[in-house]
């Protein structure tokens, strides 16, 4: 019994072992990661959400068009939003939360689909969650995060310009799709040359006795003309 006892405690150690050799790894891993964040001149802020415990809820990052959650076991799952998807936010404290400058920053999406995915990434309410509302709307929360009112500061004239951007591509995209092509012109035909009719002896004729009477042909001349044109 004695022996199994052993066994059974060595196995437990060496099971601590190896959990806390994967714990130390996925943090010099993140360690890393958000040492490279801090270098990226893209990164415009990052913190991670402290609980009232002191754990660590998520890592956030704003960079110029997008917000970036990192979440789970030493930020294992990673999730965007694109600032354009962002229609409003806002900052909130809470009593306990106000001694200690956190807050958590709400921003309110166009659509839920902009902030979760079929995985339930953001499924853990208070850990970066997106929820859906009602009439198709979803909300991120960046949460217990420190100086939530300047980070909603910061995020406010990225969030207007990203949008402007977002509005001036659909009006682009709706005008280009929805103008039709212009017609070739049709080619110029040349008008077809007008056709001559036949001479008519009569109208000729006429045309002779005119010129004799205007002066313009002798008797001689006329006699001739009118002898030629009947033949």
């Amino acid at each position: 019994m004695g022996k199994l006892k052993g066994m059974a405690q060595q196995a437990a150690d060496q099971g601590r072992s190896m959990v806390d050799q994967a714990k130390t790894s996925s943090a010099s891993q993140s360690d890393e990661r958000r040492q490279k964040y801090a270098d990226d001149p893209n990164t415009l802020w990052m913190g991670s959400g402290k609980h009232a415990t002191g754990l660590s809820s998520a890592f956030f990052r704003i960079t110029k068009d997008r917000i970036w959650i990192e979440s789970g076991m030493f930020g294992s799952k990673s999730e965007s939003v694109p600032l354009w998807a962002v229609k409003d936010m806002d900052a909130r404290q809470a009593m306990w939360q106000k001694g200690k400058d956190i807050g958590d920053v709400v921003l309110i999406l166009e659509d839920a689909s902009f902030g979760t995915k079929e995985a339930g990434l953001f499924d853990l309410k208070g850990i970066g969650s997106a929820q859906s509302g009602a009439g198709g709307t979803g909300t991120v929360v960046l949460d217990n995060i420190e100086s939530p009112h300047q980070v909603r500061e910061l995020l406010a004239p990225l969030i207007s310009e990203a949008r402007r951007e977002k509005l001036m591509e659909r009006q682009s995209q709706f005008i280009h799709y929805a103008t039709p092509p212009a017609a070739a012109p049709a080619p110029v035909q040349a008008a077809p040359a007008a056709s001559s009719g036949p001479v008519s002896i009569a109208d000729e004729l006429k045309k002779l006795g005119e010129l004799k009477e205007a002066g313009l042909l002798t008797n001689e001349e006329f006699a001739a003309q009118k002898a030629k044109l009947l033949g």
